[in-house]
């Protein structure tokens, strides 16, 4: 202790501002950065979609859709249909799905990342089980986090999931390498910043890679003529309104002002000439509005829903079987 009082005396005559920014920073605790689904995004998936599964039922256009779905997903695979496990989703304030494919370096369609915010509290993952009473999660290793595993199926081919549960009622499914890389970014979280929150009416969004889109999409890239929408594009985002009377909303985000320049010009001239031709199937386009910030890099569109995909739903809706959901 006479030694240590020594040192800090000494550390006071000679620089006692610096001497005491150093005592106050030892007696303070260190920051505890807590797991956050944030960090498994910290690498962008290729496909990213976000859905609000409350809001989405109760809509009357788009209600019909997703119980169609529903049913088709309990119908096809029976671990959905495993009581206790559609619920969790149907019942969440907001999914996000994203999906990786050239972002994880030759993953294929098994990597993927499901975020469920806001599970209902009384469902505990590891009392769920599949239509025979089996559990459809099992203990996994001990970490930061519970995590929690299925690596088969009865019939298929291995699953190799992970489900991790976190604080706030949230939980992470990862599936092939992305549940590594989850597993990593729960042990060593690093705290990232929200991502900007969607509009308060918004149901669901669609964000895709720009640079994936542009190597899948031929039209993307020279010679055709629309090779400028392609070039620089970082992602492509998709709002879907809450009604008809609203369009539907894309935001091409480029990666220089003069990308989005160039992109904005060869889009007018698209929509001018689909306005003119008027091709089957395709003259809601020539509806779309354009639109871009003055030395912006992010280029908006906007245009109504197609007549055909609005007969299809009220169509749906007309016949959809009505839901068991509570």
């Amino acid at each position: 202790m006479k030694r240590e009082t020594a040192a800090l005396a000494l550390c006071l005559a000679v620089e006692p501002l610096s001497c005491v920014t150093q005592a106050r920073s030892a007696a303070r605790p260190p920051i505890v950065v807590e797991a956050r689904w944030q960090d498994v995004f910290d690498v962008a998936p290729e496909l990213l979609v976000v859905i609000r599964p409350n809001a989405l039922r109760a809509n009357e256009l788009y209600g019909p859709l997703l119980k169609r779905v529903q049913q088709l997903a309990r119908e096809q695979n029976p671990a959905v249909a495993a009581t206790g496990a559609m619920e969790a989703i149907e019942d969440a304030d907001e999914v996000l799905f994203g999906l990786y494919s050239i972002a994880l370096d030759d993953a294929d369609a098994s990597d993927f990342v499901a975020v469920v915010l806001g599970v209902r509290a009384d469902i505990d993952p590891a009392t769920l089980v599949d239509t025979d009473g089996r559990a459809l999660w099992t203990a996994g290793p001990s970490g930061p986090v519970r995590e929690l595993l299925r690596e088969h199926e009865e019939r298929g081919p291995p699953v190799q999931a992970s489900l991790f549960e976190l604080p706030g009622r949230t939980w992470v499914i990862a599936s092939g390498r992305a549940r590594t890389h989850a597993r990593d970014a729960f042990a060593r979280p690093r705290g990232r910043p929200d991502p900007a929150p969607l509009d308060a009416d918004t149901l669901a969004l669609v964000r895709v890679d720009g640079p994936s889109l542009a190597a899948r999409l031929p039209a993307l890239r020279p010679p055709s003529p629309l090779a400028a929408l392609g070039r620089g594009l970082r992602s492509v985002s998709l709002e879907l309104p809450p009604d008809a009377a609203r369009p539907v909303q894309a935001s091409l985000a480029y990666s220089s002002v003069g990308a989005a320049a160039a992109a904005e010009s060869v889009a007018r001239d698209a929509v001018e000439a689909i306005r003119r031709k008027k091709p089957e199937g395709f003259e809601w386009i020539g509806d779309a509005r354009i639109s871009r910030p003055a030395a912006g890099s992010l280029l908006a569109l906007s245009a109504p829903l197609p007549p055909r995909i609005l007969v299809s739903l009220q169509r749906m809706g007309a016949r959809a079987p009505e839901s068991t959901h509570p």
